[in-house]
Formats: C-alpha cells, structure tokens, sequence
C-alpha cells in the first residue's frame, strides 16, 4: 500500500469514528535533551499503528500530499527575499565562489559573491567568467577576474 493510500484510510478512519475511541497519553516526562531518544524507544518497542515516520526527529521517507505542495506553492508565491538575505544565504553557501574583479585601466575592484553576480554586472553568462578565470585572460582586454 503507497503512503497515500495509507493517509487516506486513516484519516477515513478518523472522520467515521468516534472521538472518544480515540486517545492520547503521555507516556513519559523527560528532558528536551533526551526527547529524541526517548521517543525512538517506544517507536522501536510499541510501534504504533498511526505512525508513519519510523524514526524519531527523522522525516526521511514521508511524502507531502500534492495538496499539501501546492498549499506550500501559493504560500511562496509572490514571498520577496530581501537583498540583505540574498546575500547572507549566498555567502553560506559552500559552493558560492567569491570572485574578484578588477578595472586594469581605472584600477577599481569589485567583489562579487558568485560567478553569476559577476556575469550580470559584466552582462555576459556565468560560464563564460568561468572561462576567463581558468584561462586567466582579460575580460573584453579591461576586466581581470579571479577567484578570491
């Protein structure tokens, strides 16, 4: 039986049963430290039949209805990431290449967070500064780029 056909039947089962059929009990009071581990304990020794994730803290394995993707869809739609984040995010980002350019006739210099800042500020592909900078030629014989 898919995961889908399994939430259906419970939550069929849900809406045709009684409430008071249903219970919830604390099974015991423990640290936040210790939570994980105690809720993998009963998991592994009680293995309750409305779970649908098999390890504690984990939701590896479990798959959003396509409902529910399209909730999460319109949620995001139109969501504004400020500048500020988009450069927090770019710079945690261990693949993101910190990129240096420099003007050699003004001697100016620029740093860039990503290959793709760089190829939008000189209005070309980010695999084109790629090429540049592995071949350590001028970009239009004015632009060094290099890899900071």
């Amino acid at each position: 039986m898919r995961l889908k056909e399994i939430t259906v039947k419970y939550t069929v089962l849900f809406l045709n049963t009684e409430i008071d059929q249903f219970a919830l009990e604390i099974m015991e009071h423990c640290s936040p430290n210790t939570v994980i581990e105690r809720e993998q304990f009963y998991l592994d020794n009680l293995k309750p039949f409305y779970n649908i994730l098999t390890i504690a803290g984990n939701r590896s394995g479990f798959i959003h209805s396509e409902y529910t993707k399209e909730l999460q869809r319109a949620h995001k739609l139109g969501y504004k990431v400020s500048d500020e984040t988009k450069l927090r995010m770019s710079s945690a980002n261990v693949k993101s290449k910190k990129v240096t350019v420099r003007n050699i006739l003004t001697g100016e210099t620029f740093d860039f967070t990503s290959l793709r800042k760089v190829a939008q500020f000189l209005g070309t592909s980010h695999s084109q500064i790629s090429i540049y900078i592995k071949n350590g030629k001028l970009f239009k014989n004015i632009y060094s780029i290099y890899l900071v």
